[in-house]
């Protein structure tokens, strides 16, 4: 069994979903001689589920009968035991489009959390592409360790337990996206752009949330980026919470001569999607008209 290929038999070892209705699933782990209850009863782990197909409909104990699933990205998500807050399901669709993730891609990623988005990751850039996470929290890292191992994924995934704000993520120059979801991504920002590949596209993605990393992204040197500042909803699953994104362009140099110059050229574009955007406020953009207007270059005031 693994969460990137589908496996059609029920082994000894698998994760398993047990589907009871669409409100209510959990996951189970297939163990030889173990029994799982439920409110129709027993199953019998030996006898009920080893060597059925997933999909099987099976009959508990009292009469009742559930289903067993194949588990999956979505599926984990919506069952998985939360060490954090996590991320679901229609943001994480979004974050796999805007950085624009495919078989093979290199992904970087902090905090791993619960591993609900690692998941995701994992299954998009598999079966050539690897994601590296950094956690933190020590009991959490080993924990997302020991359930990518048991998920059958543990060779697509390295997870390194350290501060990426002080240490980064452990690689250089391989990297063909970022995702940052810590409390201050701004601090992160210099070690993200040491994780990207030095000879991509003039365009590097790195999408993490938005609040105070706009004046810090700018103290930031080296190459032009295209950051995705996000509202990511963490209510309960289906997410329902609009998506907002606004896009900047950044010279490439820290130290602007001609900073009229450089905003008469170049327009500082900000698309923001659905309504209300409480987050990317109207004051917000006509500060950062006046200072276009005026001359005044955010990479050498921040």
């Amino acid at each position: 069994m693994s969460f990137v290929e589908y496996g059609d038999t029920i082994k000894d070892g698998d994760t398993a979903i047990v589907f009871l209705g669409h409100e209510s699933m959990f996951p189970v782990k297939v163990q030889h001689g173990t029994v799982t209850q439920t409110k129709y009863g027993v199953i019998r782990h030996s006898t009920d589920l080893i060597g059925k197909k997933y999909g099987s409909k099976v009959t508990c104990s009292k009469g009742g009968w559930v289903f067993i699933l194949h588990p999956t990205p979505e599926l984990w998500t919506m069952n998985l035991p939360h060490r954090t807050q996590i991320l679901y399901s229609t943001d994480i669709s979004i974050i796999t489009m805007m950085l624009e993730l495919k078989p093979g891609s290199i992904v970087c990623e902090s905090g791993t959390g619960s591993g609900s988005l690692s998941h995701a990751l994992i299954r998009t850039v598999a079966p050539t592409g690897h994601l590296y996470t950094v956690e933190f929290h020590q009991q959490r890292a080993e924990k997302a360790r020991e359930e990518f191992r048991e998920h059958g994924v543990e060779h697509l995934v390295t997870v390194t337990n350290q501060d990426v704000c002080k240490n980064g993520f452990g690689v250089s120059n391989i990297a063909d996206a970022v995702f940052l979801d810590i409390p201050s991504p701004w601090e992160a920002i210099g070690h993200a752009k040491s994780a990207l590949k030095a000879e991509e596209v003039p365009i590097k993605h790195v999408l993490l949330g938005l609040g105070k990393w706009l004046k810090n992204f700018a103290r930031i040197n080296g190459a032009s980026y295209k950051m995705s500042g996000k509202k990511i909803n963490r209510s309960t699953f289906p997410c329902k919470s609009r998506i907002k994104s606004a896009h900047w362009s950044w010279p490439s140099s820290r130290n602007c001569t001609k900073p009229a110059a450089f905003w008469a050229e170049r327009e500082f574009p900000i698309s923001i999607s659905s309504e209300p955007a409480t987050w990317l406020t109207a004051s917000l953009k006509t500060t950062l008209r006046q200072q276009r207007n005026q001359g005044t270059c955010l990479m050498c005031t921040a």
